[in-house]
């Protein structure tokens, strides 16, 4: 549990800088799509190692926390192909 956390803290870390520093804004898509992309295998990784370890008796309540992780990873990806086809010019 605490390995999930740990990637989720240093993902949202990651995010924060990468929005901070000054930049185009295509360049901002681009990394937001590549973060929330990267999450996708570290977190699988570490789902499938959370629900072998526990076995049966919990695997419900791992799979939604996971879900909602990943459900914000594909919504930064759409966030940072909206920022590409919104600031590339024709």
């Amino acid at each position: 549990m605490a390995r999930g956390s740990l990637v989720g803290l240093v993902s949202v870390l990651v995010l924060s800088l990468v929005a901070l520093v000054h930049q185009p804004a295509v360049w901002l898509g681009v990394e937001l799509a590549v973060i929330g992309i990267a999450y996708f295998p570290v977190g699988g990784a570490l789902q499938l190692a959370s629900v072998r370890n526990i076995g049966t008796s919990h695997r419900r309540s791992i799979l939604v926390r996971s879900g909602v992780g990943y459900l914000l990873a594909l919504i930064g990806v759409f966030g940072g192909a909206n920022l590409n086809i919104a600031n590339t010019k024709p």
